[in-house]
């Protein structure tokens, strides 16, 4: 075993990882914002944080 190429795949590996966590991290938050966005009295605060929602 080349521990050389061992320590290569681990750091090609790791920023992959990190990515993913990254993506769950952010479809996270914004399926909490789009809950909370249910309830009418986080309404206002959600609208200063995200004045460009989709609503009509």
């Amino acid at each position: 075993m080349n521990i050389k190429k061992i320590c290569i795949k681990i750091l090609l590996t790791l920023p992959a990882i990190g990515l993913g966590i990254l993506a769950l991290l952010i479809q996270l938050f914004f399926s909490i914002t789009e809950w909370l966005r249910t309830f009418v009295l986080f309404q206002p605060i959600i609208d200063l944080w995200f004045p460009n929602n989709l609503k009509e």
